[in-house]
């Protein structure tokens, strides 16, 4: 995965970071229930586009 790929990652990762550490800090709202459910669908979306990135760089190098 090049450079570009690998700060997009980063910078997500940090997005979702920072989302389930809001969500956490407010359970008592339906907001921070909100803040850990678009958290866990970012995780995944972002494992998703890294296996895909992964599996198409695989391909390339054969």
């Amino acid at each position: 995965m090049d450079g570009n790929a690998l700060t997009a990652v980063g910078l997500l990762m940090v997005g979702v970071v920072c989302e389930l550490g809001y969500g956490l800090t407010h359970l008592s709202s339906p907001w921070g229930w909100a803040y850990v459910l678009l958290a866990i669908v970012s995780m995944v979306a972002v494992h998703l586009v890294w296996r895909s990135r992964e599996q198409s760089d695989h391909r390339q190098q054969r």
